[in-house]
């Protein structure tokens, strides 16, 4: 019995790749641009300074923040307190400032001394909560967003970002409970539907967050991670058309990111359409030439075609991206064994295994590959292994069934 084209057809790794584009800050319910006196929280009357010199140096500093010149920013606001030490207003723009900057520990403390000016303010909580987040301080962070909203119970923002803690942590129950609470307070804020969609998504159940992603594309028609999630859930569905219909309309608003073009190409490549699951992943090595999933999926589409020489080259350039990237390891013994080179492929599933022990596909491909070479007991023993391991339901009946003529 041969089994070279059953180990052909066992290509790993048609997985979506996680998106390059959306990052925890377009998570975030971000309330916290430079503030103008006027623009105070909801959840109280912020004081005003009666040093007008300082009002207007908290005025220029709010000014050169918008502009994007965060350091003059600082300057600004320097003064203000330095005119006025009481001026909690001043603290809190300071704290956007260093928050922006990344300096997360100076925005706490900025944060908090606004807060020891005027205790009764919910957004000085809710923005040292997302400071307490940047951290990795998530219980702090979880209690500075209760707390905010035990002063505003109406404030949609603290919800989302206590959320998003929720959904950094894995809890996604909890998660999508905050980013309904929100979606009930201010229906029209098009963040909580995506947010949800993101954390329906990770739990599987596809059609509730295509329905949220609807939703925040109704609300904002222009925002690209809408439209690429939509398409990853599509796709989980086996819907590859419309997968592949939203994919290309993230493109067209984000045309340089690489991840896009990646799991359109693999929606294509789940259609059979090899040559343009191709020219996708080439489009994407342009933009990042050391992309490794690029190389990968592009091998797989080559080997598809039964290129396996084009595939190996690109299995090649992803493990020199990735050292450690058992699936490249794994596809390129796959390859190998297309061209009947099975001591190739065995070193190559070794090396598989020794970056992931837990992986059952790849004990079952050393298997048959020594089964290939006449190496009898140690295609058994890994065939067994695999088994053990546990195997889907058609790779489990492959094993079993040369399991029993091995045994023979």
């Amino acid at each position: 019995m041969k089994a070279t084209c059953v180990l052909v057809c066992l290509i790993i790794g048609t997985i979506l790749v996680a998106c390059a584009g959306p990052s925890q800050d377009d998570l975030d319910a971000q309330p916290t641009e430079i503030a103008a006196d006027a623009q105070a929280s909801q959840a109280s009357e912020a004081p005003i300074t009666t040093n007008t010199q300082a009002q207007e140096y908290l005025d220029q500093g709010v000014a050169n923040a918008q502009a994007g010149d965060l350091e003059q920013a600082i300057r600004d606001f320097d003064e203000a307190i330095e005119l006025d030490p009481g001026y909690a207003r001043a603290y809190y723009n300071r704290g956007l400032a260093y928050y922006d900057l990344g300096d997360y520990e100076l925005a706490i403390a900025d944060y908090t001394k606004a807060i020891q000016l005027d205790p009764n303010d919910a957004i000085y909580y809710n923005n040292r909560g997302r400071a307490y987040d940047n951290v990795g301080d998530y219980e702090q962070a979880i209690a500075e967003y209760a707390k905010a909203l035990e002063l505003d119970p109406e404030a949609s923002a603290p919800y989302i970002n206590r959320g998003n803690v929720y959904y950094d942590q894995g809890d996604y129950e909890k998660a999508i409970a905050d980013y309904t609470k929100a979606i009930q307070l201010d229906p029209d804020d098009p963040d909580p539907y995506y947010n949800r969609g993101r954390a329906y998504y990770d739990q599987g159940e596809y059609q509730q967050a295509i329905a949220d992603f609807t939703k925040r594309i109704e609300l904002d028609p222009d925002y690209a991670g809408a439209y690429y999630y939509r398409g990853m859930d599509y796709y989980s569905l086996g819907d590859y058309e419309q997968a592949i219909a939203d994919f290309t309309k993230a493109i067209e608003l984000d045309p340089d990111n690489p991840a896009l073009y990646i799991n359109q190409g693999l929606a294509y490549y789940e259609q059979g359409d090899y040559q343009q699951a191709i020219a996708n992943y080439t489009k994407a090595l342009e933009l990042g030439p050391d992309y490794a999933d690029a190389h990968m999926h592009r091998g797989i589409a080559y080997a598809g075609q039964g290129d396996f020489e084009a595939a190996i080259a690109d299995f090649d350039k992803a493990i020199q991206v990735d050292a450690d990237y058992a699936d490249a390891y794994m596809n390129r013994g796959i390859a190998y064994a297309g061209q009947g080179d099975f001591d190739a492929a065995i070193a190559d599933f070794d090396k598989a295994i020794r970056l992931d022990s837990g992986d059952a596909k790849a004990y079952l491909l050393r298997g048959r590959a020594y089964f290939e070479i006449g190496e009898r007991e140690t295609a058994i023993s890994d065939l067994e292994r695999a088994l053990e391991l546990g195997l889907e339901p058609s790779l489990k009946q492959d094993a079993e069934a040369l399991l029993e003529e091995l045994r023979r």
